[in-house]
């Protein structure tokens, strides 16, 4: 982790679930699209305020992707 950018969300009192799918499309275009930085995404448990988000990070280990984050205009 020493040479890894770290990338984390500031969950507030309004954060939803469209706030996280924005700032997960930030870190993969940081990480693979455009930066191509190494990254750490670090997530506490105070910071999963929606079971829609443990389902994301679930689908990121799982498969590397979150089904329907980017359009198809966004992935060209």
């Amino acid at each position: 982790m020493e040479n890894q950018t770290i990338f984390t969300i500031d969950v507030g009192k309004n954060y939803r679930s469209t706030d996280f799918k924005e700032d997960m499309k930030k870190l993969f275009i940081a990480a693979g699209c455009a930066e191509f930085k190494p990254m750490c995404f670090l997530v506490t448990d105070n910071q999963l305020a929606d079971e829609a988000f443990l389902e994301d990070i679930n689908s990121i280990l799982s498969s590397g992707e979150i089904p329907g984050l980017f359009n198809a205009e966004d992935l060209q």
